[in-house]
């Protein structure tokens, strides 16, 4: 008798090389610093989620879309993975960028963020900003009371 044994498939999660030197995170502006310098050369638009310890302190960035000159395609589930497995992340930082200079929030980067907020609560895994990089600027939705 033959038994059936399904196949497993192991994939590891892309990780960027960049940890942000272990930088701690006091305020939007530490965000915008340490992400900038990964955006200043795209032209199309990149998602980012920064993972953080209890004390803030970055453990490591992990890009997890790229997508056309203004739009970037972004789900819970892709959002989310790198943090469950990473394990000892308290809480994490959106980021994208606008490769057209202009860093103000659409209605879609606000219904994105809400949806990612709301599966965050679902996982208690707290996002506490969503920094938007233009060119030399920021948009913080914390700052701008969206979150």
């Amino acid at each position: 008798m033959r038994r059936y044994i399904p196949n497993y498939k192991v994939q590891l999660v892309e990780e960027s090389n960049y940890i942000a030197d272990r930088k701690i995170i006091h305020s939007p502006k530490d965000c915008f610093e340490i992400m900038k310098d990964l955006y200043k050369t795209c032209v199309t638009e990149q998602f980012h989620i920064i993972l953080l310890n209890t004390k803030n302190h970055v453990l490591g960035i992990s890009r997890i879309s790229t997508g056309t000159l203004n739009a970037s395609l972004v789900h819970p589930r892709e959002v989310f993975q790198p943090v469950l497995l990473q394990g000892m992340v308290a809480s994490i930082i959106l980021s994208h960028n606008h490769p057209s200079g202009d860093a103000t929030p659409s209605p879609e980067d606000i219904t994105l963020t809400m949806k990612l907020i709301n599966a965050g609560k679902l996982l208690d895994i707290p996002i506490i900003d969503h920094i938007i990089v233009g060119d030399d600027t920021y948009v913080s939705f914390k700052d701008k009371g969206i979150i």
